[in-house]
C-alpha cells in the first residue's frame, strides 16, 4: 500500500472515531439534560470518550491515529491528520476531555 494512500485511509478512520466520540459526547449532554441516568448506551457513550481521552494522556498527549499518520508522513507534523479544518482539529482534544 502507498504512503499516501495509508494516510488518507487514516485519516478517514480518525474522523470516523471523532465523529462516533463526539455524538456519545452530545448522547452523553442529551441524558444529563433529559434526566435519563442509567442505561447501557449512556455507559458506553461515557466510556467511549473516556477511554479515548486515557490513551491521548498515555500516548503523551497525542493521538495514537496522528502518531501513526505522522510516522507514515516522515514525522512532518504539518501534515493534517483528519479530515477538518487544522485550527478546530487542534482543539479538539483541550475542549472535549
Amino acid at each position: 500500500m502507498a504512503t499516501h494512500t495509508a494516510i488518507i485511509l487514516i485519516k478517514a478512520l480518525h474522523t470516523a472515531v471523532f465523529v462516533f466520540a463526539s455524538s456519545c459526547i452530545l448522547y452523553a449532554l442529551r441524558c444529563s439534560v433529559t434526566g435519563r441516568t442509567a442505561g447501557f448506551r449512556l455507559q458506553i457513550a461515557i466510556a467511549v470518550p473516556s477511554l479515548i481521552g486515557v490513551l491521548w494522556w498515555l500516548n503523551g498527549r497525542e493521538c495514537l491515529l496522528s502518531s501513526l499518520i505522522y510516522r507514515f508522513a516522515g514525522d512532518d507534523r504539518t501534515q493534517s491528520d483528519i479530515f477538518l479544518p487544522d485550527a478546530v482539529a487542534r482543539l479538539i482534544m483541550p475542549v472535549s476531555t
